[in-house]
């Protein structure tokens, strides 16, 4: 393939994927600096091997499993855990109903949203993904098994296995009855 076609058809995959890309990189990541370089990355990826994309699955698949795989590399590189920012958290929780959270008193929601935040962070990098994945990006189990290469089998007990994790996590600030 001429790079000019290749060129042509990476513009077209950005402008098709670039934007739902950058928002699951900053869920990762947690801050724009971080989410603005994975999202530079796969597409240099991306670019490189354009050729060897086999189109066997949709392209946001690899464009996700190509993210997951860069994000687990700045980790590894930091030696530390990524932070959730905690107003992407705000957005996401106050999705829910009001009903959902047992204190209706903002200063209440901001302690929940810190507590979800950090029980995030303490899940393993693969964890936080499918949760990401499933509950934030809400994917189907069909797309994660996928991006993850696994069966939707898998992906459901990997997902309950974090859930559970995080239910752990979360109960003795929550108390057994919130799910």
């Amino acid at each position: 393939m001429e790079e000019n076609q290749r060129r042509e058809k990476l513009q077209a995959i950005f402008q098709k994927e670039g934007k739902r890309l950058y928002h699951l990189a900053y869920r990762l990541s947690g801050n724009e600096a971080d989410a603005q370089d994975i999202v530079q990355e796969v597409f240099m990826k991306v670019f490189d091997r354009m050729e060897r994309f086999e189109g066997r699955a949709e392209i946001f698949t690899y464009l996700y499993r190509i993210a997951f795989n860069l994000w687990c590399n700045m980790l590894r590189k930091r030696k530390k855990w990524f932070s959730f920012d905690p107003g992407q958290l705000e957005v996401y929780l106050s999705s829910r109903a009001d009903s959902d959270f047992p204190g209706k008193q903002m200063g209440e929601r901001q302690k929940k949203v810190e507590l979800v935040r950090s029980a995030l962070e303490r899940l393993a990098p693969q964890e936080r993904f499918i949760v990401v994945l499933r509950d934030i990006e809400e994917h189907s189990y069909h797309e994660i098994s996928e991006i993850l290469k696994c069966r939707p089998g898998t992906v459901k007990s990997r997902l309950a296995r974090a859930r559970e994790k995080l239910r752990i996590i979360l109960e003795p600030y929550l108390g057994k009855n919130y799910e």
